[in-house]
Order: C-alpha cells, then structure tokens, then sequence
C-alpha cells in the first residue's frame, strides 16, 4: 500500500509539473542538461517555485502543527537537550561532506560516472570515520552539558551519530534531480521525512519518551527519505574514485563546505557557549524564538533550492543572471514581508494561545531575531546562491568568516552581560554589517536594482504589522478571532500592494504567463 501511495503522488507530481511529457521520460540524471535551453530551465524554475511553494506550505503546515503540539507537551530544556545534540551531531556531519555535491550541482559539463562515484566513495569513507569519532567522544561531549544525566546524553550523541551515515545515502540521488531542476520530484522524500518525524515524535512524547522522541523520530524519518529518494532518482551504488575529477571538485567544494562549517560555529554560539553559560533552557528559549522568527524563510528556503541550480545554469549571460537575481529577490519581499509582519505584530497572542504562555520569556530574543532577518536573510541568501553559481565560493568563504566573528565577538559579551538575549542583540548588529557589504559586493558582479523591487512590498507588509501589532490586544481573544486577525492582515497587505505597485504587478503577470506559451 505505501508503495502504491508513492506511485501516486509521483503521478499528481508529474500532472502538475510545467515539463513536457518528454522531459518527464527523461531518466533522472544530467545527460540533457547541456541541451537545456533558456525556456526550459525558465519553465522549469518557475514550475519549480510554484510546486515547492506549495509543497512547502503544507509541510509548513504540518511541521508547525507538530511543533506546537510538541512544545504544549514537552518542555524548554528538553527542546534546549535536542538542540545541543543535533548542533554538535550536524558540527561534525560537516566534515564528512566536503562540499563534493555542491560541486556536482555547479558543474557545467554533464556529470560521469566518475564524478559520481568518487563523490560517494569520499563521502562514505569521510562520514564513516566521522561517526566513530563521535561515537567515541561522546561520553566527553555529554559531560559538557548533561551533568547528572551525561550517561544519557552520551546515547543520544551516539544514536544521532546513525542520522549522519543514513543521510550520506541520499546525496548522489537528491543531486541528479537537482541537475534537471525537477524539483516537483524532490519534494516528495521531504514531504515523507517530515509527515514520518512528526507523527513518530508526537506518539513517543504522548508516551513519556521525552527528548528520545526527536532523537527516534528523526532516524526512522531519514530512512523514509533516503528509500524514497532512490525509488524516484534510481542510482546504483558504486564505489571507485577517480583522483583527476576528486581534484576538480575539491576545488569548488572545499570552499563551499567552509562555508557550512563556519556558518554553523556562527550560530553554534547558542548551543555551544549559551549551553555551557545558562543550561539547556536558555537553549530551549532561544532555539524557539528563531524558530518562529524563522518561519516566514520557507519562501527563502524554497528559492534556496532553485535559483542554485537555476543560476548556475544561466552564469555565461550576466544579463539573464540579473533578471533572474532581481525576481528571485522580488518574489522573496512579496511573500517573505508580510508572514515576518503578521508573525511580528501577532506575536503574543501566537503565543498565548497556540504556544502556552511558558514560551513568553522568549518574546524579546523572537523580536531582535526577527528585525535581523528583515533586511538580511530575505536578500543575502539569493545573493550567496549568485555567488556559488558563478564559482565565486572563496568570496562566500571570506563573508561568512566576517559574520562569524561578528557573531563571537559581540555575542559572547552580550550573553555575559544580558543572558541568552544577547545573541539576538549580536544577530542585529550583524545584520547591519551583513546587508550593505551584501549589496556592495553583488554590484560588483551584476548591477542589482535592491529598491525597487522590495520597497513597495515591505512599505505594504509594514502598515499591515502596524495596524496588527496596535489591534490585537482589542481584538484577539481566542484561536477563531486570532484566525481572522492573520485573514485580515493578508486582505490589508494584498489591497496596500496592488494599489501601490498595480502596474508592475500586471508586468510580472503578463512576463510569467509568456514563458508557458
């Protein structure tokens, strides 16, 4: 019966996807992309945004649903326990990857066998020793944060340590899907992954399992997603390595994998420094705040996965590499300002009545977090994926070492003198740094209009978060009235934004509908 169940969201999938019935039989590797011309790779992001979006709502959906739930039922220490494992788990997961997908994702010329297998084979041998590393360590790193309960916490390291070797398995196939940009096929794994963890944590927190509940819940969800990847991206698992196209890759992936590296110390300075200060519900509370504050980056998230691919494919014509730039820029300030808004002014009575009120002492780090993102996240992200696509990923390297000792160096002082607060105030000040410096260096490459293509949504978002931020208190008195509170805001943002922008809108109407003629 799964199976069957899989069989048919392929074929909703494939009904739905803008492709052709050709591109639909192709097999799932890059032999074509070569031949890929600029209307399909257009027809194929733009399919791509509108399958991810709403795939992404509803996993959004069911994700959030589950973290309420969770977070009704379980405690801020136990979030704040999770959160330190998974951190350190991911810290050393890291070195285990290298960068060798991303490589394979910017390539220009068609992928070989070759490249494939030396990807797998370095990967397996690198996350394999990465594993009995932590293994080992483990007993150490829980004495770091468990105290009584360190024998425990030891287990849970060493259980994470398996979500390491099982997601190594997903790489090759998630890569040659992301080659063609069929993301309407890459979805699917991940809308399994996330209905299998929430369902499976929810179950074992009813029954007292505590953190063992994500702990279980995200083993048994990677394989779900791993078995699913290669029934949809078929690759037979082959071991080799090849050292001519180990070096060619290396040279693009180390600098990538930096990058990850150092952007995970740069917020590690919650679970790492804040743990060890204040203990795992400071944990706790700050790992909730950027959560909600993070929420409204699903749109991001979703372009993330595209404009990659879809930039690295148009990075020989700067002219569409632009275009491609100022949409994906526009389209993110469309979507992205007015949830930040809604979730900004609305923010307390969220809370009250869907969070429960022993979420409140999180409120000021879930603002600071959320006014850091606002000008930051929504554009440096499309900017890091132009970046990669024209091979500039040393440049990418040498921005997120700023950013990291940004982070350390206003984060811990801020933490010493204000508590687990103070790495918010230290995600503001970073977030002055990061924007102009951002906009500078892109302009170097490509000549980007920033104005003119977020200043009307973020105007229309923010009188909308105004009128809610001054209403609510008067308005909101339970889930049905909170419910129409966002409704209304979503009626505000809409009217404020066709009036302003009427005929820009109808342009980018009238420019989409074409490329599907």
């Amino acid at each position: 019966m799964g199976e069957q169940f899989l069989k048919n969201i392929l074929t909703q999938s494939e009904v739905a996807s803008d492709a052709t019935a050709q591109d639909l039989a192709a097999p799932a590797d890059d032999s074509f992309v070569p031949e890929m011309t600029i209307d399909i790779i257009k027809k194929r992001a733009i399919g791509g945004v509108a399958a991810l979006t709403m795939r992404r709502i509803v996993l959004k959906v069911i994700s959030f649903s589950g973290e309420v739930i969770l977070a009704r039922l379980l405690t801020p220490e136990i979030f704040g326990i999770f959160t330190i494992v998974s951190f350190m788990v991911n810290f050393f997961g890291f070195f285990g990857d290298v960068g060798l997908g991303a490589a394979l994702i910017q390539k220009k010329e068609k992928l070989t066998d070759d490249d494939l297998k030396t990807t797998f084979t370095i990967q397996q041998l690198l996350v394999g020793v990465i594993t009995i590393v932590l293994f080992v360590t483990s007993p150490l790193l829980s004495r770091l944060y468990g105290g009584e309960e360190s024998l425990s916490m030891t287990w849970l390291f060493r259980v994470m340590s398996l979500s390491l070797f099982i997601s190594s398995f997903k790489v090759i196939p998630s890569i040659l899907l992301e080659r063609v940009l069929k993301f309407n096929l890459l979805i699917i794994p991940e809308i399994l992954e996330v209905i299998s963890f929430q369902v499976i944590a929810i179950g074992m927190a009813l029954s007292g399992y505590g953190v063992w509940s994500f702990v279980y819940a995200t083993i048994v969800s990677r394989v779900i997603g791993m078995l699913s990847l290669f029934i949809l991206s078929p690759w037979r698992v082959t071991l080799g390595l090849d050292l001519r196209a180990a070096k060619e890759l290396f040279r693009f992936g180390l600098p990538y994998q930096l990058i990850g590296i150092i952007g995970l110390m740069k917020d590690g300075v919650t679970p790492i420094f804040v743990g060890m200060l204040l203990g795992a519900q400071a944990v706790g509370y700050l790992n909730w705040a950027t959560t909600f504050a993070f929420l409204p980056l699903m749109i991001i998230q979703v372009l993330n996965r595209i404009t990659f691919p879809a930039f690295s494919r148009v990075q020989h014509d700067r002219i569409l590499l632009k275009k491609g730039i100022e949409k994906a820029i526009k389209f993110t300030g469309i979507v992205f300002f007015p949830i930040a808004f809604i979730s900004i002014g609305l923010a307390k009575p969220i809370v009250h009545y869907v969070y429960t009120d022993k979420w409140l002492s999180a409120m000021p780090a879930f603002y600071l977090t959320s006014i850091s993102i606002l000008f930051t996240t929504s554009i440096s992200a499309t900017f890091f994926n132009a970046y990669y696509a024209v091979g500039k990923s040393k440049l990418c390297l040498k921005l997120m070492i700023l950013y990291l000792i940004v982070d350390w160096t206003f984060g811990v002082p801020f933490v010493l003198s204000y508590g687990y607060i103070g790495i918010a105030m230290a995600r503001v000040v970073n977030a002055f740094v990061n924007l102009p410096l951002s906009i500078y260096l892109m302009n170097r490459i490509v000549k980007i209009d920033i104005l003119k293509n977020i200043s009307t949504p973020l105007l229309s978002a923010s009188i909308m978060g105004i009128i809610l931020y001054f209403a609510a208190p008067f308005v909101v008195t339970g889930i049905p009235s909170l419910a129409l509170a966002v409704l209304v805001g979503v009626i505000i943002y809409t009217a404020t934004l066709y009036i302003a922008d009427i005929s820009s809108i109808r342009e980018d109407i009238r420019g989409a509908s074409q490329l599907f003629r």
